[in-house]
């Protein structure tokens, strides 16, 4: 018992001395390069989500983006914060303001007194410019887009559609229960309801159930003309260095890679086709019509 409590006093007077060592001979415990750290900068965004996504969250795609470009430029380093709409407001009130931020139409608002003027090259849909402007600047860029899609059983006799505001309503916009877009999903899958307005989200869930042999064959009709379902990026930083990276960063998504990996995440480009077949390709053609939309800083009262 005596070497025991012996050898433990040793080697707890072993490992102060490696703790104290370097202090009493005054100097550091390593000899830490900081060279790596010295230019290294970080920005943050916010991302902020006003509609369900396509088939993973839009903030993975960031997230993935984010690893790519620290990559072509090494140092610059983005931190996406995931935050909802009363989250995001109520930094806001506390003075707290991000770098950049990513955001769907309805949340706009929040920053309107805060973005920044966008000088990019990279190009995107002429439709779309108008939508992201403040006084003719530009001052938001889309970066992806979704789509509504009517989704119907043969033979149906009424179409549901969620509202903004949660209220589910039939085709004579009388007023069914208020309820989320899932569960508007979930009553058609059950067949409570015969025909739903879905969105990219619901036509994946369903397509894919379809492909699976999980349930019968439906109807798609795909919707042209007025789109909201559209994720933009704005800068709201006033320091010119990150100003610059958090332009570098929109140039990046908007590049070949950047919307062609879009694919993987259910969405639809905002400058190239990037499906080349099946249902996904037909979508692909309703939403490359040009689009009627709002501005991208109404606020969630205004969609």
């Amino acid at each position: 018992m005596k070497k025991i409590v012996f050898r433990l006093m040793v080697l707890v007077m072993v490992i102060l001395v490696i703790i104290l060592a370097p202090f009493c001979l005054g100097s550091a415990p390593f000899d830490i390069n900081f060279s790596k750290t010295e230019n290294t900068q970080v920005i943050s965004m916010w991302h902020i989500e006003t509609f369900e996504g396509g088939s993973v969250s839009r903030l993975r795609y960031l997230e993935k983006q984010s690893i790519a470009f620290e990559k072509k430029y090494p140092g610059k380093l983005l931190l996406i914060i995931n935050l909802t709409y009363d989250e995001a407001k109520e930094k806001i009130v506390n003075g707290e303001i991000p770098d950049m931020v990513s955001f769907g139409v309805g949340a706009g608002d929040l920053f309107v007194d805060n973005v920044k003027e966008i000088d990019i090259k990279s190009n995107f849909r002429s439709d779309l410019i108008q939508y992201g402007t403040i006084n003719n600047k530009l001052c938001a860029v889309p970066y992806m887009i979704g789509g509504y899609c009517k989704i119907t059983y043969d033979n149906y006799d009424n179409l549901y559609v969620r509202k903004s505001n949660n209220e589910i309503v039939n085709q004579d916009n009388k007023i069914v229960v208020d309820d989320t877009q899932y569960q508007l999903y979930q009553n058609f899958i059950s067949q409570k309801y015969d025909g739903i307005l879905g969105t990219q989200r619901d036509f994946y869930r369903i397509n894919n159930r379809i492909n699976l042999g999980k349930m019968d064959n439906c109807n798609f009709e795909y919707i042209s003309g007025y789109n909201d379902l559209i994720q933009y990026m704005a800068i709201t930083s006033n320091v010119a260095s990150e100003i610059q990276i958090a332009e570098n960063f929109i140039e990046f998504i908007l590049s070949e890679d950047g919307q062609t990996a879009i694919k993987d995440y259910g969405m639809f480009s905002v400058n190239r086709s990037i499906y080349s077949s099946g249902e996904y390709k037909n979508f692909e053609n309703e939403i490359f019509k040009e689009i009627n939309s709002v501005n991208a800083f109404v606020g969630r009262n205004n969609v």
